[in-house]
């Protein structure tokens, strides 16, 4: 395995050819323009383009209810809450582009519910990996962690249920 450390724009491939291209929850960082033309010129006759995803965990629709109370004024788009048709649409959009693209076929879509306990310590922990949470102060992001502790501790004790989707999308090159 050799691991080179750039951007997919940025990066030459040096005459090489590749049967599959996985992206696993990063294709959206991949810039439009680029995205599409430049996977199909990497990959085989036959080559497949594969998009992975991971939704974020969510507790049950009660629960987050509590918590986007304490949420929402400093992160609003983490305080809204997505059933699983509307993930699925979100990520269906990356794989509909590179439909539409023209450059890939015989679109496959498949995923699966997974569901998880954490430890309240471990879901607070996990929320501080999440963009909003990393781009709050701080202070402010420590003032909510210890407020949302002690929400959690009131409503579950020492664990979290916690559920999240898989998604893949394989698509074939042209």
């Amino acid at each position: 395995v050799e691991i080179i450390n750039t951007n997919f724009e940025e990066w030459e491939p040096e005459d090489r050819s590749f049967d599959a291209i996985l992206a696993a929850t990063s294709w959206h960082w991949v810039a439009p323009e680029h995205k599409h033309a430049k996977a199909a010129y990497l990959l085989k006759d036959r080559g497949a383009l594969m998009l992975f995803w991971n939704s974020a965990m969510q507790p049950p629709i009660d629960i987050f209810v509590s918590l986007a109370e304490v949420i929402e004024r400093d992160l609003p788009t983490f305080a809204t809450f997505k059933d699983r048709e509307t993930e699925l649409r979100e990520t269906r959009v990356f794989a509909t582009a590179a439909i539409e693209s023209g450059l890939f076929s015989n679109l496959i879509e498949e995923y699966r519910l997974n569901e998880v306990d954490y430890s309240i310590d471990d879901y607070l922990q996990l929320l501080t990996t999440y963009s909003p949470w990393i781009a709050l102060a701080p202070e402010r992001r420590q003032e909510l962690l210890e407020r949302l502790r002690v929400l959690l501790a009131q409503n579950c004790g020492e664990r979290i249920p916690l559920a999240y989707l898989s998604i893949f999308h394989i698509a074939s090159k042209r």
